[in-house]
């Protein structure tokens, strides 16, 4: 669909959404209905252009249940644009929270890893792999399986390390109640939006996904080795008792979902299709495996994604919003937060979290 027309109208309709919807906080979780359609019609030049800016905004929301359902419509950006994209461009937008001084936002990379290990859209049963890794039988398909073994491999063997193990030990004596997380509390009739419009099976493979090296469960394993454990061990050291019971729940579920894909890869259909590669061809996808599975090292300066403010400007944005929050829902109000460059709404100086109304 060519949106090259209305796309200068709609970035100013979703600014002045956001900026101008202190008080009708429901608005702005809307957008991520608006973003679900947007993205399935439109390439991942125009989300980056157009809408990133405002999706980041979503995730840095005053409000905690915008911030809890935001994360929802990851799984769909990368089962549209890819693992790769997705980890450049939205990523680091989820990685700035974990060491934010209010605890509330250190939830969001959480919040996030959950909805790609077990995405809330989809409904259909968890079963990883999928379409055309077990129907189609060639090269290419048998590469991608010898590939998610061996990636499996090292997240088992990184579980197995000391500090994972630890974690893991937990589980028992902890009562995991997630499942009930509220999510549908906050995120309220959007979630049921989102379920029913999304159109696509999180974890199916087309044979265009094969072609186009976009299958989701290895994009999946590559960041969850790279990226998510790390952040969950970061997180585990948090001082909130809530936040460290979150991540020996997410490291449990990375375990459970390395258990059922060691079950998974145990088909006779998988065997073949790994039996069919030579040892040549199966060194040199060892050696491309050993090259993307690179943990990223943590940056330990101060993290933050600019966003256009100064110190000036971020506590008087703060003092505004906090004077906006007192006017009733009735009045229109125009707050006067500066022009969004990445993220208009995380200011220095956060409010205290409101709690649905």
């Amino acid at each position: 669909m060519d949106l090259s027309k209305p796309c200068h109208s709609l970035k100013g309709v979703l600014r002045s959404l956001i900026v101008n919807s202190s008080t009708h906080w429901r608005t702005r979780r809307c957008l991520l209905v608006a973003f679900m359609h947007i993205v399935k019609v439109t390439n991942k030049e125009y989300f980056v252009e157009y809408l990133k800016v405002y999706y980041a905004a979503l995730l840095g929301d005053q409000v905690f249940a915008i911030r809890r359902t935001a994360p929802v419509i990851l799984p769909l950006l990368v089962k549209y644009y890819g693992m790769n994209w997705t980890v450049e461009h939205i990523i680091p937008y989820f990685n700035m929270f974990r060491k934010d001084r209010n605890y509330l936002y250190r939830y969001v990379p959480l919040f996030g890893i959950m909805e790609l290990i077990s995405p809330s859209v989809d409904t259909q049963d968890k079963q990883y792999l999928k379409g055309s890794l077990l129907s189609s039988v060639n090269k290419k398909v048998s590469k991608i399986l010898a590939k998610i073994s061996m990636m499996v491999d090292k997240i088992k063997a990184k579980l197995e390390e000391n500090a994972c193990k630890d974690i893991l030990s937990l589980k028992d004596s902890i009562i995991f109640d997630f499942k009930e997380d509220n999510l549908r509390l906050y995120a309220e009739d959007t979630l049921d939006i989102l379920e029913q419009n999304h159109n696509c099976d999180i974890f199916d493979v087309t044979e265009k996904d094969v072609e186009e090296d976009n299958v989701y469960i290895e994009g999946l394993l590559k960041i969850v080795y790279t990226q998510c454990i790390g952040i969950v061990l970061t997180l585990f050291e948090d001082p909130i008792v809530n936040i460290q019971i979150r991540s020996i729940f997410i490291l449990t579920k990375i375990k459970e979902i390395v258990d059922k894909l060691v079950r998974e890869l145990e088909r006779d259909s998988v065997k073949a299709c790994l039996n069919s590669l030579s040892k040549e061809e199966l060194d040199a996808i060892s050696k491309e495996v050993e090259e993307e599975m690179i943990v990223k090292k943590e940056d330990s300066s101060s993290e933050s994604v600019d966003d256009g403010l100064n110190v000036q400007d971020r506590r008087e944005s703060a003092k505004e919003t906090r004077q906006i929050i007192k006017i009733s829902e009735k009045e229109t109000v125009q707050t006067k937060i500066p022009d969004i460059i990445v993220d208009a709404v995380h200011c220095a100086e956060k409010l205290d979290d409101l709690a649905i109304t």
